[in-house]
């Protein structure tokens, strides 16, 4: 083997090796592409995920914001209610107040009208027994 047979030879490996390194380093490219596209399709995802939580937060917020009024609301009806209750309980008490003021103003009428007739009685009882004292006196 002389030398340039040797060198033809290693060539020809060197040539393969450099067929092969240039299928590897197209391989590698079409990985590397691929992983970039993966990359780019995850970090699209990602935002779309990010954007999609900060919907669905402000949704929650907007949910919770509405319980919370409906709860007010809730409370507030409930308060109205009770308010109305003690209304018709305190009306229902004022009138019985009211017939009780109203009986002891009738009662206390009756009461000044005997008191006025017994008073009047007497008055025309001490009449009369001073008029029997006198007409005893008197001879009468």
């Amino acid at each position: 083997m002389n030398f340039i047979q040797l060198a033809q030879e290693a060539e020809e490996k060197i040539s393969k090796e450099e067929e092969k390194l240039a299928v590897r380093k197209s391989e590698l490219d079409k990985k590397a592409s691929e992983i970039a596209t993966a990359i780019e399709t995850l970090r699209l995802d990602n935002e779309a995920l990010l954007a999609k939580k900060k919907e669905l937060q402000a949704r929650e917020d907007e949910v919770v914001r509405k319980e919370s009024n409906v709860a007010k609301d809730f409370n507030a009806k409930s308060e109205r209610i009770a308010a109305a209750g003690d209304r018709a309980e305190a009306e229902k008490a004022r009138k019985e107040a009211k017939e009780h003021l109203d009986r002891s103003v009738q009662l206390l009428a009756e009461l000044s009208k005997r008191e006025l007739a017994l008073s009047k009685r007497e008055s025309e009882y001490r009449d009369e027994i001073k008029q029997q004292i006198a007409s005893k006196m008197l001879g009468i």
